[in-house]
């Protein structure tokens, strides 16, 4: 179809639209419902921008004419605009999951790292409890040590002592000796 100005060539897509589009209706709105508004093809937003733009594909003005019309407008527009905003927040969810991804890769190494802690953190513990074992048995040892110096001691002064009494008990057993030898004349004169 022509359009407005000479020579112009104007899309005319009502009949096309009454074959395929309007004659299941059904089918129409499922296809609306489960339109693959992620990949719209840029050659489609280029063919509809004109009419986007234009004062005609109002959803007010063509309420005028069709309701239901009218929905369909209101559609278009919204995929329009759906897709400009998704081209816009693309690079925002690429960065976003490489923040994701970025962040599972800290958080494992935060995982590892926690429990090389807490591992680290239970030797070190083990460590202090074998450290104060060991300072327990030292002072017990110097304690242990210390009494059996005094001990010692004492044993010295008691066989120094001691030793002093050895010539003593010497000269005791050797008078014991003695009267041994003279207990049967002893008996003989207490018998008798």
């Amino acid at each position: 179809k022509t359009g407005d100005r000479p020579g112009e060539k104007r899309e005319d897509y009502w009949e096309a639209a009454q074959k395929e589009l309007l004659r299941d209706p059904k089918k129409l709105l499922d296809d609306l419902i489960n339109f693959d508004k992620e990949n719209i093809p840029e050659a489609t937003i280029k063919k509809i921008k004109p009419f986007i733009e234009s004062g005609d594909f109002d959803p007010a003005a063509i309420r005028k004419s069709s309701v239901a019309c009218e929905a369909i407008c209101m559609w278009v527009r919204a995929m329009y605009k759906y897709h400009h905003i998704a081209r816009a927040v693309e690079p925002k969810k690429l960065k976003l999951k490489e923040a994701e991804a970025e962040l599972d890769v800290v958080s494992r190494k935060l995982r590892v790292a926690e429990e090389n802690l807490d591992a680290a953190s239970m030797r070190v513990q083990r460590l202090e409890e074998e450290y104060e074992s060991a300072v327990r048995k030292k002072d017990d040892l110097i304690k242990e040590m210390e009494a059996s110096q005094v001990r010692m001691e004492r044993a010295h002064k008691l066989v120094g002592a001691l030793s002093g009494e050895r010539s003593r008990w010497t000269d005791t057993v050797e008078n014991v000796h003695e009267q041994f030898k003279l207990l049967p004349g002893d008996c003989v004169l207490a018998a008798g």
